[in-house]
């Protein structure tokens, strides 16, 4: 039997099992001032993952830091630090907008709002502009040189930075809540 029906023959079966479900924990704790998180997880049923088990899987993947089991702890709880590391990083800039992504960040306004009441008032409302407007939307940016294509990536001009220094930070989500109110 080859092994691609035995694979087909194991996902199918699978469909039939329980679903798996396993809890996941997260931590925070304050040593000496600095806040340092952790995630933990807890199988409850193994449900249909019984049937991709391999008997040499006793070992946790290095990239799922959240199936490492937790001790149990209670809040507030005091605990001792058995082992740190310090591990040099680079952070990357956001990527830039393409058209693509652009018009998704305006369908999705809300997430770039901090102001709770603003963010609602943007969650209510179906983004930007609407499904029929937003591609146009871009194009007068692009048409008045607030933004500017480099490849497939959007970027603000400086014309385009200065317009947005001289905003309001929220000023999209005020516009927003003056129109329902109006």
């Amino acid at each position: 039997m080859s092994a691609g029906c035995i694979h087909f023959r194991r996902n199918y079966l699978a469909q039939f099992l329980q679903l798996h479900e396993s809890d996941i924990t997260r931590l925070q704790f304050d040593i000496g001032g600095q806040l340092f998180r952790t995630l933990g997880r807890t199988e409850m049923i193994k449900g249909w993952k019984v049937l991709f088990e391999k008997a040499d899987e006793d070992e946790v993947p290095a990239e799922d830091e959240a199936a490492v089991a937790l001790p149990p702890l209670s809040r507030d709880a005091r605990c001792g630090v058995s082992r740190a590391d310090v591990v040099q990083l680079m952070t990357r800039p956001p990527a830039h907008y393409t058209f693509a992504t652009l018009i998704g960040a305006m369908m999705n306004a809300a997430a770039f709002v901090t102001d709770v009441s603003l963010r609602k008032v943007l969650k209510d409302n179906p983004g930007l502009g609407t499904e029929a407007t937003r591609a146009g939307i871009v194009e007068q940016l692009l048409n008045r040189r607030f933004i500017a294509r480099k490849g497939s990536k959007l970027m603000a001009t400086d014309l385009g930075a200065d317009v947005i220094d001289a905003l309001p930070l929220q000023l999209t989500a005020l516009w927003e809540q003056s129109l329902q109110v109006a």
